[in-house]
């Protein structure tokens, strides 16, 4: 029987298919819940400073009923999903008095205290909703992917809030007030109902109820754990400096600047644009580069932001536009990097048995410590309201002041997170600059992008490029495609590290010099320029054999005899390259024939590519993907083909099924009844039928079993 505490790879697959999904629909309600929206609909029924503040305050305070959310769903027996969704359906009931607000209240007094009173209650709910769906979300993502799983989940969730805010903010400027704001939260309820019914359709990992656990325990031990400790005080006192003044901003815009909501909409919209296009940048570099060396050093940017408002005037109105589209767009970039990292470092510094209590304190203590923020905020512009000092030729006004307070206490939180550790090598600020900021960036930023082209001729050009340019970017990337398919590849990929200089891939090449005997001169020419001369005296390693060079001069029949003759895989695996790269479709029958003599993972794949190679067959590509992201690019391409055939629905499901639980004959004769292959070219035909035969079928030659039945292309 299966554990029902692991996914297969068909239902991980399935649940990071739809957290993406599910993501992007709930950035919608929060945005529309939230934001200028809400701070207008306040101001809308007669809210003061003080009370705008008290807005501020809400969401963080409610975050002090995470730990109870927390306690409860890991003592029963309720899944993680449904206890989600219990909270989150709570939170949309209680934005029903909110939208109707307008039309049945016309005592200002009373409107604000039932506005106030049901905003609080959904507030509590949907952050009871944070530590179940986080311990949910951490146990589906795989952690060497969550950089850039992340990253593109924030991207596309970004944009499709940004867009619907846009035309939110027009739709607010256009009517009346009292009817834009019921329509806007009502539109974010609609897709908070969507994400419910797509959370409640999520596999989900069985997680054994905790009957024994103690709430004060596990209130208690987080804080046992000194770099949990060390990095909640800091997000704490960094949430406190950041929400304080948080709720103003849009006043700032508002009443200071006198901007339209179409406007404040559209500097948002630029924030949000920043941030998408800085959202893969800072996936791969989190996937690279320790978490927390990225968010010091984005921290530190982002606590000069609020000192840039400080310049703004309204007696400048174009100044002022272009200021604040500019340092929006910045802190856009800025904050794509800290949200990532953030939620990274919180997955990553939580064990993933008691994440769910981790989760819940964690938000609870930074609820507790920050609710205060916005209403101390609120306090300080009350206090100072009507204040105004001109001084270095700039206007001070009370929210000015508070903007500068934000900077101070943002820089005073910095040094708190300089003392948590990772668990892998940290980068100071200034060495990540130098590293992250690429020479040569025209050239850089493609070929980052090509490595993980369909193509060899592709990726080497991109291996070349990211060699000459020595970029430091491309060395984990670099290590992966020492994995690679093509021994080719494989080669430049070594010669490119070696130009880098980055002594990280020492390693690597030590480990792959015991692998591939072929390449041995060119690892320890790579290996002498990264400083390893000690490690290769240190250590006998076996030179090249002759045969490889004699290899290039010989011609196909002697390639054939040897291909017979030697028992060495790597010879073997080579030969089939050799033949596959000159064309020899007349020598596939001997090629076939080393199928049980080839063991190895890397020269199966390196055989199975010379036979794609020629029967036409691009299976490349697929053959350097690792097993999950394999798994999805599989289920996208046969899905695609059966909603073009009906015909073939069921039997793509069954196939996805077999394929998914690692079953890979099966998978490949549920394909071959959904798509006949009699009238097939006789080679590919040929090939087909000698892998059936097989009482097995590896993974490697199912993708080009797949692909040849599906008519060999991608």
């Amino acid at each position: 029987m299966r554990d029902r505490r692991t996914l297969t790879y068909q239902e991980q697959a399935r649940a990071l298919r739809l957290f993406n999904i599910g993501g992007i629909i709930g950035a919608i309600p929060f945005s529309l819940w939230g934001g200028v929206f809400i701070t207008g609909f306040a101001l809308h029924l007669g809210a003061n400073d003080i009370e705008i503040g008290l807005l501020g305050t809400i969401p963080v305070l409610a975050g002090i009923a995470q730990p109870l959310a927390s306690y409860w769903a890991e003592r029963t027996s309720v899944s993680r999903k449904l206890a989600t969704n219990i909270f989150y359906s709570l939170c949309v009931l209680l934005w029903i008095p909110i939208i109707l607000i307008p039309f049945f209240s016309q005592n200002p007094a009373y409107s604000l205290f039932l506005f106030f009173s049901s905003f609080t209650l959904a507030n509590i709910f949907i952050a009871m909703t944070n530590p179940p769906y986080v311990s949910w979300l951490g146990d589906v993502v795989p952690e060497d992917i969550r950089g850039r799983y992340f990253a593109r989940r924030n991207m596309l969730a970004g944009l499709v809030a940004m867009c619907i805010s846009l035309l939110m903010g027009r739709l607010v400027d256009t009517l009346p007030k009292r009817v834009g704001f019921p329509l806007v939260f009502s539109l974010g309820a609609a897709f908070a109902v969507v994400e419910i019914i797509i959370i409640f359709i999520q596999p989900e990992p069985y997680k054994e109820p905790q009957k024994e656990l103690n709430l004060l325990r596990e209130l208690v031990n987080p804080f046992k754990d000194r770099n949990f400790k060390l990095y909640t005080f800091f997000i704490a006192l960094w949430n406190f400096s950041v929400i304080m003044p948080g709720q103003f901003f849009s006043v700032f815009m508002l009443e200071y600047l006198k901007l339209s909501y179409t406007t404040i909409v559209l500097v948002g919209a630029s924030h949000g644009i920043a941030s998408l296009l800085a959202q893969p940048l800072f996936g791969y570099l989190a996937d690279r580069y320790a978490n927390k060396s990225i968010l010091l050093l984005n921290s530190f940017l982002a606590s000069l932001i609020p000192f840039i408002y400080i310049f703004m005037n309204p007696l400048f109105p174009l100044v002022s536009l272009i200021l604040l589209y500019a340092i929006n767009i910045i802190a856009g970039v800025i904050w794509a990097g800290i949200t990532l990292t953030q939620f990274n470092l919180l997955l990553l510094l939580s064990p993933p048995p008691q994440r769910m209590s981790y989760v819940g304190t964690h938000s609870a203590f930074i609820s507790l410590t920050g609710a205060g923020s916005p209403f101390i905020g609120g306090l300080i512009a009350n206090a100072l309201r009507g204040f105004q000092l001109p001084a270095f030729g700039l206007d001070l006004t009370n929210i000015k002041v508070l903007f500068i307070i934000s900077t101070v206490l943002r820089l005073l939180s910095l040094p708190l997170l300089r003392l948590v550790r990772e668990g892998r090598e940290e980068e100071k600020p200034l060495e990540l600059v130098r590293e992250i900021v690429p020479r040569r960036p025209l050239k850089t930023i493609p070929a980052l992008r090509n490595l993980g082209s369909h193509t060899e001729e592709a990726r080497i050009r991109a291996i070349r490029i990211l060699g000459s340019t020595r970029s430091l970017l491309a060395v984990d990337n670099l290590v992966r495609l020492l994995g690679d398919p093509s021994p080719e590849t494989r080669r430049e990929a070594i010669i490119a590290l070696g130009e880098i200089g980055d002594k990280n891939a020492i390693e690597s090449l030590l480990n792959h010099l015991t692998v591939e005997k072929r390449q041995a001169e060119v690892i320890r020419e790579a290996l002498r320029k990264l400083g390893a001369q000690t490690e290769i005296e240190a250590m006998e390693y076996p030179l090249a054999p002759p045969i490889f060079s004699d290899l290039e001069s010989k011609g196909k029949e002697e390639l054939l005899r040897l291909l017979q003759e030697t028992g060495d895989e790597e010879i073997i695996a080579y030969i089939c390259y050799m033949l596959a790269k000159r064309g020899y479709k007349d020598a596939l029958p001997q090629i076939l024939e080393v199928r049980e003599r080839i063991i190895s993972p890397l020269y199966k794949r390196q055989w199975v590519y010379s036979i794609g190679k020629l029967l036409g067959v691009n299976v490349y590509y697929l053959l350097s993907l690792d097993r999950l992201e394999l798994y999805r690019k599989m289920e996208t391409l046969l899905r695609r083909i059966g909603r073009q055939n009906e015909r073939v629905r069921m039997s793509i499901r069954l196939a996805l099924r077999y394929f998914g639980e690692g079953d890979y004959q099966r998978f490949i004769q549920r394909l071959a009844r959904a798509f006949p292959y009699e009238s097939f070219p006789e080679e590919l035909r040929t090939v087909i039928e000698r892998f059936m035969e097989g009482k097995t079928i590896s993974l490697e030659e199912a993708l080009l079993l797949a692909l040849s039945l599906l008519g060999g292309s991608t």
